[in-house]
């Protein structure tokens, strides 16, 4: 699939907030309004965009658990299973087939690691001896960028969550965000109907919750598959923590184009660091530039290829 560079354009000034004004951005770009129209629409038609709300779980206490494995299947039927598996548990928000050290990446949101555990009991119950290599991290901080090495014109935007405000939410509240995580295009006055709720009281509770920093702005994910884009997962393994070196590696992933997204880690590594690139030799200068900036406060960084995404979603608020 080829994308325009008017195409571009519009897209990555709604990519970390679908919920700008489509007049705005018109008058920005000095596009006609319908045209920017018809161009989300045409990208959402051919599923080159997706809707989805962007929920900080870290500010409402929830830990971002992450399991990288390979697994012993040989059989095709099997690895099918085990694929649907994972996708279905109720527990998973994240499903990504890789390569290299590891066959899969599983991450879900949990407020106790109990259920963490629990989950890789049942996969190992159900597919005895599955792992054959197995990592884990819990990530502490999570950065998404815009893709403006499409056009780097485009002003670098990000939208982070982390631990520093905690907040709390009742019953009426979970059920709102689950339901928006369900049908992140629907309309107030819908999802009023469909939880059998005034549309006022789902516009106070949405109003509250974007107040308090929970619902932040709709996002569009995007198919790089379909532009034939490379995506690598970076794990970073550094020689010490000290917050300089930290703030100066994220000053550097807010620089750096193809940085589409950046973790704080517990665990083997340190850090993650995924991108995006058109050929492997233009993620490898990443990585040289990595090594070039920070060599004295880097151990090494490993390089995953990142075939698809299967599932990209919020876990169930509990």
């Amino acid at each position: 699939m080829i994308i325009n560079d008017k195409e571009v354009k519009i897209l990555l000034n709604f990519e970390l907030n679908a919920d700008k004004k489509t007049k705005d951005i018109a008058q920005k770009l000095n596009y006609k309004e319908h045209s920017v129209i018809y161009t989300l629409h045409k990208l959402k038609q051919e599923k080159l965009i997706e809707l989805q709300p962007f929920i900080d779980m870290f500010a409402l206490g929830y830990q971002d658990y992450a399991l990288y494995f390979s697994h012993s299947l040989t059989n095709n039927e099997d690895i099918k299973k085990l694929d649907d598996y994972l996708v279905n548990h109720y527990l998973t928000s994240c499903v990504v087939k890789m390569g290299g050290d590891y066959n899969y990446g599983v991450m879900m949101y949990s407020k106790n690691i109990k259920n963490f555990l629990n989950f890789l009991e049942e996969v190992s119950q159900k597919f005895p001896n599955v792992f054959f290599h197995k990592s884990f991290s819990i990530r502490t901080s999570f950065t998404r960028f815009n893709r403006n090495y499409l056009n780097k014109e485009t002003k670098k935007e990000y939208i982070k969550m982390n631990y520093e405000q905690q907040e709390k939410i009742d019953e009426l509240d979970k059920q709102i965000l689950n339901q928006l995580g369900k049908t992140p295009t629907q309309s107030d006055r819908t999802l009023a109907q469909i939880m059998n709720l005034p549309t006022s009281s789902i516009n106070n509770r949405l109003r509250k919750l974007r107040q308090k920093k929970i619902l932040r702005n709709n996002n569009y994910l995007v198919n790089t598959n379909k532009l034939n884009i490379h995506t690598y997962e970076l794990f970073l393994y550094t020689k010490g923590l000290e917050s300089q070196q930290k703030k100066e590696l994220f000053d550097f992933c807010q620089r750096e184009p193809h940085v589409i997204h950046f973790l704080e880690c517990i665990g083997e590594w340190d850090f993650e660091i995924g991108i995006e690139a058109k050929s492997p030799e233009q993620a490898q200068m990443v990585i040289n530039s990595l090594y070039e900036k920070f060599g004295n406060f880097l151990h090494t960084v490993k390089s995953i290829p990142i075939f698809s995404y299967h599932k990209y979603t919020i876990s169930p608020l509990d």
